[in-house]
């Protein structure tokens, strides 16, 4: 299982470097530095990303009601 932070900084890095979900899980595959860091053995499916960011999203507007 993948924990909130090392899910948080794979949507940040999509965020940053502009790419798709897909596209983000391809370029980790390739950045075996960054996975190491972030603890990742295994890489999380690109739907693991999209439902994280709506979990969060949800969590986040809930805030300001």
């Amino acid at each position: 299982m993948y924990d909130q932070p090392q899910l948080f900084t794979i949507l940040a890095m999509k965020t940053y470097l502009k790419t798709t979900y897909r596209e983000i899980i391809e370029c980790l595959e390739l950045m075996d530095k960054i996975r190491k860091f972030l603890g990742l053995n295994k890489l999380p499916h690109f739907t693991t990303i999209q439902k994280f960011f709506v979990r969060m999203s949800d969590t986040i507007i809930k805030r300001f009601k």
